[in-house]
């Protein structure tokens, strides 16, 4: 997947989505195909902001 698909999908899921998080699998990729410690960051910090969001939904929903 390339990088822009990949931050593209995030916003996605984020402004028109129930399901708010990219799978571990898609996080490594964009990781490993990251050119620098500042776009990894990036990633992480994304991937993080859109995990807490969901955890935040699902103790909202009381599913937890």
């Amino acid at each position: 997947m390339e990088k822009i698909e990949s931050i593209m999908r995030m916003a996605d899921l984020v402004l028109n989505s129930n399901n708010k998080v990219i799978s571990p699998n898609e996080l490594d990729v964009l990781l490993s195909n990251a050119k620098n410690q500042t776009e990894k960051d990036l990633y992480i910090t994304l991937y993080n902001f859109f995990l807490d969001k969901k955890s935040e939904e699902v103790i909202k929903n009381g599913k937890f």
